[in-house]
């Protein structure tokens, strides 16, 4: 997991991923052993940078953040400064929100927090949560924008933002940088399109006020990273409970939430 791609003689990538987070748990680290990711730490990626030939330059791909959140969590933000400022990066490239983020900028060169969803059509899963390829061609009667447990055959659909994504254009030879966006097709489709005209504008304002928030003091830029927290939290509780609606009925919600709202009561020893 630790092995550079080469793209030229001067210009690699070495790829990482984040782990022992709230948000991404249950994820292996490799070692000389045990198979798994790279891990995405400072002390690692510094070490494997050092082990590139002397005068060369490594795009830093991390899988790192929060699914279905904008604003990255800040110390993601500092580590990619921290990053930037090493001669041996020439781009970071961040991944797994499902979401085109904004980017930060130091020492000349750029961080892209997360570039979204390039191709990931739309597919199913069947109880619990296990991924499968029907063979039948007859949809399902269920579909969810989530993804939780199942009774039966769902279909994972993906809304219009998740669809958008970006590319990043990093020219090896002089270093420079740009980006524009691409749109997949909705359903199962693996199609891409261009994203132009007042489309590809409303996107760039978007990146840019993404881009202009990463840029505030940390006690700023927390209360928004805090309230898309719990935007996304209230989001997908409603969702997954109009979906068990449909699923399991009235009955089945009213009980799970008389439960989860037990959990939260104190007990009697605690009284």
């Amino acid at each position: 997991a630790s092995e550079a791609m080469t793209l030229d003689g001067e210009v690699s990538i070495l790829c990482y991923c984040d782990f022992d987070k709230w948000y991404l748990k249950d994820i292996a680290v490799g070692n000389l052993a045990d198979p798994g990711v790279n891990p995405l730490r400072y002390d690692k990626i510094n070490a494997d940078l050092l082990a590139l030939p002397i005068g060369s330059q490594a795009i830093l791909v991390f899988h790192w953040g929060v699914e279905h959140v904008r604003y990255p969590p800040h110390e993601d933000i500092e580590l990619a400064k921290l990053l930037l400022e090493l001669d041996s990066v020439a781009l970071i490239v961040g991944m797994h929100s499902h979401l085109a983020q904004g980017y930060i900028e130091s020492n000349g060169k750029r961080a892209y927090m997360g570039i979204g969803n390039f191709l990931f059509p739309e597919f199913y899963f069947n109880k619990p949560t296990q991924l499968t390829y029907p063979k039948s061609k007859n949809p399902p009667s269920l579909s969810t924008f989530g993804y939780h447990r199942v009774t039966g055959l769902t279909k994972k659909k993906w809304r219009y933002f998740n669809r958008v994504s970006m590319l990043i254009c990093y020219d090896t030879e002089n270093g420079s940088v740009s980006h524009s966006f691409a749109k997949q097709a909705p359903g199962n489709i693996p199609y891409v399109t261009d994203v132009g005209g007042l489309e590809a504008v409303v996107w760039s304002l978007i990146i840019k006020f993404l881009s202009l928030m990463y840029r505030q003091n940390k006690s700023v830029y927390c209360v928004f990273e805090v309230f898309s927290y719990a935007f996304r939290h209230v989001k997908e509780v409603i969702n997954n409970a109009f979906f068990y609606l449909r699923q399991d009925g009235l009955s089945f919600v009213v009980k799970k939430a008389i439960t989860r709202f037990k959990r939260t009561l104190p007990s009697s020893n605690e009284l």
